[in-house]
């Protein structure tokens, strides 16, 4: 049944433009009415095909209503046709455009199908509606992440930060885009994990890549040794640790040390390959850089 109505509904809502109908009669009203009101009770108790199956007479019955299709872009949704969802949701939105919901589910349709513009426009709406808040700033981050626009990805993390300093999610994301960002200033990065550290100091993962940034960038290395050190006494056997702490020691000329972790690390790793770890063994083990 429902391979045979999908191209029937799928002819009605190609275009997300409102499409002027005939006035509608009280019969044809109520006629709507006695399936739709019994397949939204279906769907809010979990009965979805059931439900589906009433919202198919429904959008027979008037394909311009905004609830009809809003349901039907839901019900696509759960069977993963985000592509067939949208042009639903196009349609409810066209019909009924101060609907957050249905805003809502066209950002997320338009970025799961990867129309960053268009996501941008529905977030654009959403923000006229709600104002700017968390939600606002973290899909834009995505949107442009999205776009490969670094640079606007960057400022909407700042923008957020500017008004919650100590956000740590979006602490990380700083951390995060910097590390892609190949061209990026040292000090940028380092000032970026201070401050994510003084938000989050217990990360260990953070203090593990800080710490490292820190050796390979000729920067402060009693401090990266200090960072190191804490990931360790929170997780001794971490391999990934154990070789960025043998890597400072062996930076810092202590060679016996050096050695030692670093054959712990490898040790730790056995059979599996870390480019890195394995050079980093090679370099302290004959005692040259």
């Amino acid at each position: 049944m429902l391979v045979g109505l999908m191209s029937l509904m799928l002819s009605g809502c190609k275009s997300p433009k409102f499409v002027m109908t005939p006035a509608r009669t009280v019969e044809e009203d109520q006629r709507f009415l006695y399936y739709f009101y019994p397949a939204q009770k279906l769907f809010e108790e979990g009965e979805y095909q059931k439900s589906f199956e009433l919202m198919q007479f429904c959008y027979k019955l008037n394909p311009n209503d905004a609830m009809v299709n809003q349901y039907l872009g839901d019900f696509f949704i759960g069977m993963h046709k985000e592509d067939v969802a949208l042009a639903f949701y196009e349609r409810s939105q066209a019909n009924d455009p101060k609907n957050e919901k249905i805003w809502q589910r066209l950002r997320d349709c338009y970025m799961h199908q990867r129309l960053p513009d268009k996501a941008l426009w529905a977030q654009d709406e959403l923000d006229k509606q709600n104002g700017y808040d968390y939600m606002s700033a973290i899909t834009r981050y995505y949107i442009y992440s999205m776009k490969n626009d670094v640079d606007r990805a960057m400022q909407s993390i700042d923008d957020y930060l500017a008004t919650d300093p100590e956000n740590v999610q979006f602490l990380r994301l700083k951390v995060q885009l910097y590390e892609f960002m190949p061209k990026a200033k040292i000090k940028d990065k380092i000032a970026a994990y201070r401050q994510l550290i003084a938000a989050d100091p217990y990360n260990t993962m953070v203090l593990n890549n800080y710490a490292y940034l820190l050796a390979t960038h000729k920067g402060d290395l009693k401090e990266a040794e200090a960072l190191s050190r804490r990931t360790l006494q929170s997780e001794p056997n971490n391999p990934v640790y154990l070789d960025t702490y043998a890597w400072i020691l062996y930076l810092q000329g202590e060679q016996t040390l050096a050695k030692l972790y670093i054959q712990q690390a490898v040790n730790k790793l056995g059979e599996q390959q870390e480019p890195e770890v394995q050079q980093h063994y090679d370099i302290i083990m004959k005692g040259k850089k």
